[in-house]
């Protein structure tokens, strides 16, 4: 009889572990993960606002999850370091699902602990490590679900123009709320394999120096160039540093829709646009305001419209590399003409 039952029993636990891992915590939230990596939730439209009555992913009772401590540090691992490995929208749905979220922890929640949480240790103001679990949630709900559906439907250019509106180097600063968030999002884009695999306060993979740091805008220079995600973000959120505020920049990707998305409105940049000669660039200006001028950034940049004209096709030559063939052929065929003679018998241009 115990040969019989002891395999049954053990089968029982097993689907009671399962039932609590898929089951079990809160479900009643949605989220998305926007165009720039920022987790957002809310509660849906029916959401119950009591304690479940058992807890994800261990199955612990509501008389116990009553008596955890809301402050309790979240991001402690078994040696009781604040060293969580994972990226910002599994730990703030790992978080959902323990119910960190519900009214009753809230309600409970250190506000002041909150407010002063940063996720890097070296950022101001001095944080308060690891952060409190009621607090990763707090950071990034949103009113109701309508809300969600909204992020959920932005346009990368949209999301950027909201989350840097001031076209700011925005890693750099040390007062964005979101810059945390945002560095997150970032990082995600690289493989920490390189460094060994790289931690939630540390996330984003240096490939040069192959050492988890946290990003900047120094860090994502060699991006700033790339056509994929991590080179748009970088452009995002790091603007000036990549060449979007310039109209002379060497910087090809430098549209909204990659990357530069508030340079139509940035007031650096309109303020280069308007001190620019009016006259296509050429190896030989003939205006003499363009003369000038050339003269001008000759002394402050070692450069010339020419010779910036000149690196901005080399990399527009690159970044024509990740076009469909037949749209790549035609460009590097522009580049070709426009490398030698100018706007003057440029291709399409």
């Amino acid at each position: 009889m115990i040969i019989y039952f002891l395999p049954l029993s053990n089968q029982t636990t097993r689907l009671e572990n399962a039932q609590h891992a898929m089951c079990g915590g809160d479900l009643d939230f949605v989220y998305v993960v926007d165009n720039v990596g920022v987790p957002w939730w809310s509660y849906s439209t029916n959401a119950r606002p009591n304690l479940a009555k058992f807890n994800f992913p261990t199955g612990s009772r509501r008389g116990d999850l009553r008596a955890r401590d809301v402050n309790e540090p979240y991001d402690l691992d078994a040696q009781g370091h604040g060293d969580y490995k994972g990226n910002l929208h599994e730990q703030m749905v790992d978080v959902l699902l323990k119910q960190y979220g519900k009214e009753y922890y809230q309600s409970q929640c250190d506000v002041e602990a909150c407010d002063s949480t940063l996720f890097w240790g070296e950022d101001y103001p001095q944080p308060y490590f690891p952060i409190p679990a009621c607090c990763m949630v707090a950071f990034t709900k949103l009113p109701d679900a309508s809300y969600v559906t909204d992020k959920a439907r932005e346009s990368f250019e949209t999301t950027a123009k909201v989350d840097n509106p001031a076209a700011i180097d925005i890693l750099n600063s040390q007062f964005a709320g979101l810059a945390p968030q945002l560095r997150v999002g970032l990082s995600a884009t690289v493989s920490d394999k390189p460094c060994g695999g790289c931690k939630f306060m540390r996330p984003f993979c240096d490939a040069r120096s192959k050492q988890c740091v946290v990003p900047n805008c120094t860090t994502v220079l060699p991006y700033c160039d790339a056509a994929n995600s991590t080179g748009r973000l970088s452009r995002a959120f790091c603007p000036k540093s990549c060449g979007c505020e310039f109209p002379l920049s060497p910087l090809a990707l430098s549209l909204p829709s990659w990357g530069c998305a508030a340079i139509d409105t940035a007031g650096s940049y309109q303020e280069h646009l308007a001190a620019l000669p009016c006259e296509d660039v050429s190896p030989a200006p003939r205006d003499a305001y363009a003369i000038s001028y050339d003269d001008r950034l000759r002394e402050s940049e070692n450069e010339t419209r020419w010779s910036l004209w000149l690196k901005f096709l080399d990399k527009f030559e690159e970044a024509s590399r990740t076009m469909p063939l037949e749209e790549a052929k035609q460009e590097r065929l522009d580049i070709k003409y426009l490398r030698r003679y100018g706007c003057e018998r440029g291709g399409r241009a």
